[in-house]
């Protein structure tokens, strides 16, 4: 029996009694078909004249058990030619279900929220975020088999132009901001496109709309504006007289000459600060629960790492960690010991100090970054060598420190052409010269 087949449900085959006595099944002719309103009724079925007349009939395994469906056309050229397609699709394993492809887009992107199992809790919290606020809105309800390319292009055009329909705590706010290439590409393919594909994986769906979908190139990070060491003891004193508190003075210094992260300086522990060895090890990093709560995780790229003190922090930092328990936050709320916050500490201590130091209006961008960004490229000018750099700044690969600061780093094609040229000099002998 072939995998797929057409049936008419207007026309039978009658029964005929043959002169022998016998019965014989007799089809009706091309012309009485071609006359489908005089069919004789013998042919005819009891549905006959009634509704669609072809049906494509199939047979599928429908949770391991052999089960028959049915699809009705008016014409027959519309089922012999979705029977060809399922007869190809079966033959070659790309047969899917109908009822999976009708499965509400909500109820597969939870499914693949589910199945990140691996991810960090930071990670899992931007999925939610994006998916509640940008995502859901738009395809919550759609059936994934209905998710055209047009429609995701559409919705791109209004992401970007701000006019499309979002939702966030406060409810929805249709008049949302305008979205950058980095935005976009996050929403559309880190999320939606990542929804399709796990479809795709599930054979629910046979293709991902979102891959042709053209997104705006993420521009390539510029060379950030950095701080003199003059720019930042100003900044530093402005923090401690801000706020009060001593610390606050060495959170700027060890920001910029060690160059973590702001919420890897907030995690560090006493135990993490070796003054005799001028190191301070990053294990460490405040980040993001599920729930969206704060909680003590891996620093980015997942590795932990060593950072150098360079010699003036070390007197800086002693008064913080010096005879209290190894697991005592450096950077501490003076009255309970608890963990400063980067929210709170940006609110009440930065914002104010950059404006009271005036820096905040020479510099275009001028956040806790700019700190760490200095520190790298203060070390780059010293003279550091590039893989030293990406140990210390924790990226990922040296491609991604020198895509960031490559510029930076002295051209010396120069220097290592006159070392090349002295190292063969001491190591082969002067050739003799042969008179004739």
């Amino acid at each position: 029996m072939a995998k797929a087949w057409v049936s008419d449900l207007w026309v039978k085959d009658a029964d005929v009694q043959l002169p022998d006595g016998t019965t014989a099944k007799v089809s009706p002719t091309a012309a009485e078909l071609k006359a489908i309103t005089k069919l004789p009724e013998r042919f005819r079925t009891a549905r006959f004249g009634k509704g669609k007349r072809w049906a494509v009939g199939w047979y599928e395994l429908a949770g391991g058990v052999k089960k028959q469906r049915r699809k009705l056309f008016e014409s027959k050229r519309d089922a012999e030619e979705l029977a060809a397609s399922l007869e190809e699709d079966i033959r070659v394993g790309r047969y899917l279900q109908p009822e999976d492809q009708d499965r509400v887009f909500r109820e597969v992107a939870e499914l693949w929220l589910k199945s990140k199992r691996i991810i960090k809790p930071s990670t899992y919290f931007n999925y939610r975020k994006i998916l509640d606020a940008y995502v859901l809105p738009r395809w919550g309800d759609v059936k994934i088999g209905r998710i055209s390319r047009a429609a995701v292009e559409e919705w791109v055009s209004a992401l970007q132009d701000g006019t499309a329909t979002v939702q966030f705590d406060d409810g929805y706010n249709k008049d949302q901001r305008p979205l950058g290439p980095s935005a976009l590409k996050n929403i559309v393919r880190t999320v939606l496109g990542a929804v399709l594909n796990f479809a795709i994986s599930q054979k629910w769906i046979a293709e991902n709309v979102v891959r042709e979908v053209e997104l705006p190139k993420v521009p390539r990070t510029p060379v950030q504006e950095t701080l003199t060491h003059e720019e930042v003891e100003l900044m530093a004193k402005a923090a401690q007289e801000i706020s009060g508190e001593y610390r606050d003075y060495v959170a700027v210094h060890v920001l910029t000459y060690g160059a973590p992260r702001i919420n890897e300086l907030l995690a560090f522990q006493a135990m993490h600060i070796d003054l005799d060895a001028h190191r301070a090890r990053v294990e460490q990093t405040w980040t993001r629960a599920k729930d969206g709560g704060r909680t003590l995780g891996t620093p980015k790229n997942g590795d932990t790492r060593v950072i150098p003190l360079v010699d003036h922090l070390i007197p800086l930092l002693k008064p913080l960690v010096d005879g209290v328990p190894p697991t005592t936050y450096v950077f501490r709320v003076k009255d309970t010991g608890a963990p400063l916050w980067d929210r709170n500490w940006f609110n009440r201590v930065w914002v104010p100090a950059a404006k009271k130091s005036k820096l905040a209006k020479r510099y275009t961008k001028f956040s806790p970054h700019v700190l760490r960004h200095t520190g790298i490229t203060f070390a780059i000018a010293a003279g550091a060598d590039p893989k030293i750099v990406q140990l210390m700044a924790g990226h990922r690969s040296i491609e991604e420190t020198m895509n960031r600061y490559g510029k930076l780093f002295p051209d010396r094609l120069e220097e290592v052409r006159k070392l090349m040229a002295e190292h063969r000099e001491r190591s082969v002998k002067p050739r003799l010269e042969i008179v004739g």
